[in-house]
């Protein structure tokens, strides 16, 4: 018996990577509670090898930093980590191979933990270059 049998109306929730759909009876006015029934589906998205978590805030995988350049965001993100405690991580990746910038970036901030422990001020910036995404 799927929901439409049992008089359910279905309301699906997107995220990148899950499908949620909802069933749900609205509630008739008699007191009743309504049903909810929910169903997770896990889509297949790629996912990326996180790089392995260094002691620097630059980690230039696709290679298209200059040596000045990765040195002169080191200076300051050290310097606004030291005055502020917002930590900032750059990552350029060649490819992200479908998975979304956004997805990989908060599986970085996830496994890191750039900043401080117990405080949430890190900042994750990913740059994919094949994907062209930010």
């Amino acid at each position: 018996m799927d929901g439409m049998d049992a008089g359910l109306s279905p309301r699906a929730v997107f995220n990148s990577n899950r499908i949620c759909t909802v069933w749900h009876r609205p509630d008739s006015g008699l007191g009743r509670r309504p049903v909810v029934a929910v169903l997770f589906v896990e889509t297949s998205v790629a996912q990326v090898a996180l790089p392995p978590r260094a002691d620097r805030s630059v980690h230039d995988l696709a290679g298209v930093l200059s040596n000045q350049a990765v040195d002169t965001m080191e200076r300051l993100h050290g310097a606004l980590f030291a005055q502020t405690g917002v930590a900032i991580v750059v990552v350029t990746m060649p490819s992200l191979e479908g998975e979304p910038a956004a997805d990989f970036a908060l599986r970085i901030a996830e496994a890191w933990q750039p900043g401080r422990a117990g405080e949430d001020r890190g900042v994750v910036v990913v740059i994919a270059l094949e994907e062209r995404e930010l």
